[in-house]
């Protein structure tokens, strides 16, 4: 079918990207747990302007359906790497 056997030397296995997917995030989520009462605090008053603007909602959305569209169209189960860790980010954010 023309397809390559090895897309590229630097994927690694999808069974890994689970398992450094729940390691970083439960590392980071301690991390984080520990810092976060040390951060300084956003002012109450202004925590009403926390959201994005809407171009920049509308430009991630865009981006993201793109990088879906771009992942269906390639070879069979590319479409599964929107389960690594980077693109769950997309997905968070979208």
């Amino acid at each position: 079918e023309g397809l390559r056997e090895m897309v590229g030397s630097w994927y690694i296995h999808p069974d890994r990207h689970v398992v450094e997917y729940i390691a970083f995030v439960t590392i980071s989520s301690i991390i984080i747990r520990t810092l976060l009462p040390t951060l300084s605090k956003y002012p109450a008053k202004k925590a009403f302007n926390l959201n994005p603007p809407l171009f920049m909602k509308i430009a991630t959305l865009f981006i993201y359906v793109c990088q879906i569209a771009y992942k269906v169209n390639g070879y069979p189960g590319k479409v599964l790497f929107m389960a690594m860790p980077c693109n769950i980010l997309w997905t968070m954010w979208t």
